[in-house]
């Protein structure tokens, strides 16, 4: 009985014991590499819009408070409008998308909504612009978000879809590292006076924060997939 107690042990520890890498499943890298080329599209715009918008949303209360004179309510108020907004446009994005059947076309146009009218800001002369431009800007990220989730859980697997959301989650809080570091290379170049930095130096920074949101756009445009979807059962 002893016997077969180890014999039942050691068979055990042979089927739970952990695989090595390389023997029983292909290299983090390979997987990666075999991930759909919508995958990496996608992952990539996501990176370049956080860090267009990284660059700028640090720096934004700075240039409320000290060049256009709102107060700690208003720029709270601001954010939180902003936040609000794309928090109940997201209910309602994915399921018209659904019904659509056309991602793409929200993801294209939240993305292009958002990049477009965050240029602005270089020209806001009044918070009551910039919350108009935040509120603008918001609405493009409700609009984007659920139908690009799901573009991503289409183009792949049920076996992909951990590493390819993984994937995209680390390009795009990896946009989020890097912008808040390009706006501060760019306040070392770009202000002279930090403690107080005039207009025409945050209208520079704000215009070069816009090249990475152009090239997030063009990316989304050229190098996106439309999902395809399986055909809607016809209604008798």
């Amino acid at each position: 009985m002893a016997e077969t107690d180890t014999d039942a042990a050691d068979q055990f520890d042979q089927e739970v014991a952990p695989i090595k890498l390389g023997e029983g499943f292909p290299g983090l890298w390979q997987r990666y590499r075999r991930l759909p080329r919508n995958v990496y599209a996608i992952s990539f715009v996501s990176l370049l819009n956080d860090a267009s918008s990284e660059i700028i949303y640090p720096l934004l209360p700075v240039f409320l408070s000290s060049t256009l004179g709102a107060s700690a309510k208003v720029i709270g108020l601001i954010e939180g409008a902003a936040e609000s907004i794309s928090s109940l446009l997201k209910l309602f994005a994915g399921y018209f998308s659904d019904r659509l059947g056309k991602r793409k076309l929200l993801v294209v146009s939240g993305y292009g909504l958002a990049n477009f009218v965050r240029p602005w800001l270089a020209f806001a002369s009044s918070w009551t612009e910039v919350l108009v431009i935040r509120l603008t800007d918001r609405l493009g990220k409700g609009i984007r978000t659920a139908p690009r989730d799901a573009m991503i859980a289409d183009a792949v697997d049920e076996q992909q879809r951990g590493i390819a959301f993984g994937f995209h989650r680390a390009m795009d809080h990896f946009g989020a590292v890097i912008g808040p570091l390009i706006g501060y290379v760019l306040v070392l170049l770009l202000v002279a006076n930090r403690n107080a930095p005039a207009k025409p130096e945050f209208t520079k920074i704000f215009l070069v924060a816009s090249i990475p949101g152009l090239a997030a756009v063009l990316v989304a445009m050229f190098f996106m997939r439309e999902s395809r979807l399986p055909a809607r059962p016809a209604v008798t």
